[in-house]
């Protein structure tokens, strides 16, 4: 529905930022902390579940709202309650969506102050009611929680959760695999800003095969990795990987036992890619219980970023598993796979474009765009549809009219954005069948006819935000006639310039024959909108000079913003459900 060069605006709002530098017009001075009001700033903080143990991930979503007027510059902030340590988050920027790249609000942390700070940019300037979502992971502190203690209650965000803490279980224990990030994943998958991991050298995840506490001799265990990562390099363990043996205690359930030197290891690197490890012992050792703990780093590329599945691929994989074979005494075989996921943070955010308009097109009754408190009650972009659509709205199927009946057919254009629009040019193309005739649109009292190929130049007229005008056409079809149109509305923001547009398709189709005589269906037109401030069209004087003594960069800024954003001209289509 709303049509926009997204193009000219990233370009207007770039000329603009590098305007302001060159004269000295700072935001910083004026940036402001937003409140987490409830209505505003961040809110809704959720935790995906309210019992855990002690080492589980707790991850965590939030929305967030910022008011209409906030400044590139603004922040928000969220603390982290103390019983939570940061696992995943790193500095990150929230864009509009994972198919729009365009940025919204950058989002950074202070890992000893707990405190998670957005700050935003300058698409919050050229939108308006934007909103937005986002997620992080965290770990429980294990100063502020205690892990020996069986059951706790802990505060996260308002809400009590349950966390367990470290109680083994005594006895025998399974054969099987296990992985986690070495320190956290904050740590491992933390990179700079020009992608490299910070952490280049790992390790980075940690694994385990345990071995069953019986009566073998030999476990051999060949290990598939992940092809994102890797323990071995020209066919040895990367120095600073190098497995190890590690008991656990049978009595108390507890590993980290040191292990008795009659039991070895050795690491084989194998061509393929795979490693195996050798583990002997006496068929009497069966306390402690052993398993073998290795580690594997991210593959990087030449610059230090990871990259995926041995691609160019930059970036972290959601997931990285690890598979392995185990062979007792060469005949017991046994397999297990593990996957340590990285859940990462992010968001998204996204508002209604400054400047916007909208066109419905429509037979019968129809109350208009409808608003609340100065908001237009419309869906998400990129369509931005009005919520209470005209029941004449034939986007699809057709209106059926009687043979010769003359049929007045309507549309109304509204100002949806935030910025008054002028260069107003509305047509209506007809793509099937006869034309409508005695096109015209009424402004203010103020007619406008439509020229011989139906379009309507609103000449002299500034539309304001919420503001709308009526245009209306009369169709006159013979039996079994059909008829086809796309009306279309172009317009420019007042100040930046920015070209928007918007169109609507209607069709119609007459009856075989008249059943009735013809008649002229009922149309109730609605007046023009015009909110109370400001007015909704002002006739606009020639050019008019304005003097003054004192330089004000502004306008000088809005005015450049305006010849720039003219001068690229792009128009993107954003209403393709309606193609």
């Amino acid at each position: 529905m709303i049509r926009q060069i997204r193009a000219t605006l990233a370009l207007v709002v770039g000329v603009l930022i590098a305007l302001t530098g060159l004269f000295g017009v700072s935001t910083a001075a004026s940036a402001a902390e937003i409140p987490n009001s409830g209505d505003s700033g961040i809110s809704n903080v959720k935790t995906d579940k309210q019992q855990y143990a002690h080492w589980e991930y707790v991850e965590v979503t939030f929305d967030w709202t910022v008011p209409n007027g906030s400044k590139a510059g603004d922040t928000m902030t969220l603390e982290l309650p103390e019983g939570l340590d940061w696992a995943s988050i790193a500095d990150f920027t929230m864009t509009v969506s994972e198919s729009d790249s365009t940025p919204v609000a950058d989002v950074s942390i202070d890992r000893a102050a707990g405190v998670l700070t957005i700050t935003l940019l300058p698409y919050v300037e050229a939108h308006r009611d934007v909103t937005g979502s986002a997620n992080f992971r965290s770990t429980f502190n294990t100063e502020k929680v205690d892990v020996n203690t069986p059951t706790q209650t802990v505060d996260l965000f308002g809400t009590q959760v349950t966390v367990t803490g470290d109680v083994p279980t005594p006895g025998p224990d399974w054969l099987g695999k296990n992985g986690w990030w070495y320190d956290s994943e904050y740590e491992s998958t933390g990179q700079n800003a020009d992608g490299s991991l910070i952490n280049a050298n790992g390790p980075h995840i940690t694994w385990v095969a345990q071995l069953s506490n019986t009566g073998w001799t030999q476990a051999v265990v060949k290990d598939t990795l992940d092809t994102s990562l890797q323990v071995c390099r020209d066919g040895k363990v990367i120095p600073g990987l190098e497995p190890h043996l590690e008991g656990r205690d049978i009595a108390t359930g507890r590993w980290g036992q040191p292990v008795p030197d009659s039991a070895s290891l050795t690491t084989t690197c194998n061509d393929d890619g795979t490693f195996t490890f050798t583990v002997t012992k006496p068929a009497s050792l069966v306390d402690p219980q052993i398993r073998v703990v290795y580690y594997s780093n991210l593959v990087t590329d030449e610059a230090g970023r990871p990259v995926v599945d041995g691609t160019t691929t930059v970036g972290i994989k959601p997931a990285y598993d690890n598979a392995i074979e185990v062979i007792l005494d060469g005949t017991e075989t046994e397999t297990y796979t593990k996957v340590v996921q990285a859940f990462g943070a992010g968001g998204y955010g996204s508002g209604v474009p400054g400047p916007a308009i909208d066109i419905e097109k429509y037979s019968g009754e129809w109350e208009g765009v409808q608003f609340v408190d100065g908001v237009p009650q419309i869906t998400a972009g990129p369509e931005y549809e009005p919520v209470n659509q005209p029941e004449g709205d034939y986007d699809t199927g057709a209106l059926t009219v009687e043979p010769g009946a003359e049929t007045t057919v309507a549309a109304t254009v509204t100002n949806i954005g935030i910025e008054t629009l002028g260069s107003i040019v509305v047509s209506d193309l007809t793509t099937d069948g006869p034309a409508l005739t005695n096109v015209q649109c009424t402004v203010d009292g103020r007619t406008f006819d439509a020229d011989a190929s139906g379009v309507v130049k609103i000449t002299d007229v500034l539309l304001a935000p919420g503001a709308s005008f009526l245009c209306t056409g009369t169709l006159t079809l013979a039996a079994s006639e059909t008829h086809a149109d796309t009306a279309h509305v172009t317009a420019a923001g007042a100040v930046t310039g920015i070209p928007v547009e918007d169109e609507d398709v209607w069709a119609a189709e007459a009856s075989a024959e008249a059943t009735t005589p013809p008649t002229t269906p009922s149309t109730t037109v609605p007046p023009t909108t015009v909110p109370t401030t400001p007015t909704s069209s002002t006739p606009v004087p020639p050019s008019l000079a304005q003097t003054g003594g004192t330089f004000d960069a502004v306008p000088f800024l809005a005015a450049a913003a305006a010849l720039i954003a003219g001068a690229a001209i792009v128009l993107v289509r954003a209403r393709a459900a309606r193609k």
